[in-house]
């Protein structure tokens, strides 16, 4: 095996791993992508806006502060 082939199964080896681990993690878990609003900007921050807010509609406080 030369260089080159051992450096692709080093990197395979690596974006299997990272896959694996977003998988059991669920980091790539996107509530905006599957809702449609991953690219609308104002809707996205509303909501972000209204979780930060301790006194929003959620009744959590600061919680999610």
């Amino acid at each position: 095996m030369d260089l080159t082939e051992k450096l692709l199964c080093k990197t395979h080896n690596i974006v299997e791993e990272c896959r694996k681990q977003a998988s059991e993690t669920g980091e790539l878990f996107n509530i905006f992508d599957i809702t449609g609003m991953k690219y609308k900007e104002v809707l996205v921050c509303r909501v972000i806006g209204e979780l930060l807010n301790p006194q929003g509609s959620h009744c959590q406080g600061s919680r999610y502060l």
